[in-house]
């Protein structure tokens, strides 16, 4: 750790560490206590339990020797996983009457599914944002009709020139959907920034798979790491606060090879006990370095909908971060 904060008037000059403080064995409690219930209640505990994990997750996690917080509740994701299902149905129905008519026109469902999809990403990444808070300050996520609009063309643009590139357009549109979040993020009153470059980020895509392909795979954790850099090192809060993750490619092999063989010889049960220590080692290494005037940044009063994590999770979708 860092531990080097410097306070002159009221800005705050830092260079520290996030801290991730979880148990292994307080995680696994929470995670199988989880599994029982939503086997015995045939599903319905699920939201109740994601909220449990997640309150606990973001608990454990401190900056500047302060604590972040998770106020999500399950009533809200069991409210949005009831709106998916309803809407599963609804779309299912009319499959089954198109599909009577007309098989071929089944195809006409594909564009809400892409819709769907980015309410999926837009939702997710602003319900979770909104219910996370530190030092009594909300994240947020902006949202209105005109963005909504303008990220569901993204979506819909780069769902259509991935396939149409045979996956080549990805990484673009990876960056893309990043961007837009991101400069769409705030911490109370002060807003995110994300500065990587489109054709710079598809080199590094591309590197990176060309030499985790010649070696077999090995190298696909120094690409997990070059990738989380460039997403860290291009993302900054207020151009004042900037972000870095300090970590060796030989440490993230030696623990995914590590990690693989628990979970294989104890057949699961120790994943919660391999997850706590993943936080461990990718959150500790953050690093926050920059001046900023936190009595400056105002708290902003919040809403969102779960419907969009629920269906993120539907999708099992990376949020974009």
């Amino acid at each position: 750790m860092f531990d080097d904060v410097e306070i002159s008037s009221s800005k705050t000059k830092i260079h520290d560490r996030l801290v991730y403080s979880g148990s292994g064995t307080e995680l696994a409690i929470i995670m199988f206590q989880n599994i029982a219930l939503t086997i015995l209640t045939l599903g319905i505990y699920s939201a109740w339990g994601r909220t449990n994990t997640r309150r606990y997750v973001w608990g454990k996690v401190s900056f500047l020797g302060d604590r972040g917080s998770y106020s999500g509740s399950g009533m809200e994701l069991f409210r949005g996983w009831m709106i998916v299902v309803a809407f599963y149905m609804v779309i299912a129905i009319c499959l089954n009457i198109i599909s009577r008519i007309n098989p071929f026109l089944v195809v006409l469902a594909t564009p809400l599914y892409v819709y769907l999809y980015a309410l999926a990403i837009y939702g997710g990444a602003r319900y979770r944002l909104s219910r996370t808070s530190w030092r009594e300050t909300n994240f947020s996520m902006e949202r209105n009709k005109e963005s909504t609009q303008t990220f569901i063309w993204l979506v819909v643009k780069g769902v259509l020139l991935s396939g149409l590139t045979l996956g080549l357009y990805l990484p673009y549109f990876q960056n893309e959907k990043r961007r837009f979040l991101i400069n769409k993020a705030s911490f109370g009153t002060s807003k995110f920034n994300f500065t990587g470059d489109n054709g710079e980020f598809f080199k590094l895509v591309l590197w990176n798979l060309f030499l985790t392909f010649i070696t077999l795979g090995f190298y696909g954790s120094w690409m997990i790491l070059n990738l989380a850099k460039y997403k860290l090192k291009n993302s900054n809060l207020d151009n004042k606060l900037y972000f870095d993750i300090k970590l060796e490619g030989k440490s993230i092999f030696f623990f995914s090879v590590l990690s693989y063989l628990a979970t294989i010889c104890t057949l699961g049960l120790a994943l919660p006990w391999v997850i706590n220590k993943s936080y461990h080692i990718f959150i500790n290494a953050i690093e926050v370095t920059g001046e900023i005037d936190f009595a400056a940044i105002q708290n902003v009063e919040i809403s969102a909908s779960a419907f969009g994590d629920v269906a993120a999770v539907e999708y099992d979708l990376d949020l974009g971060f």
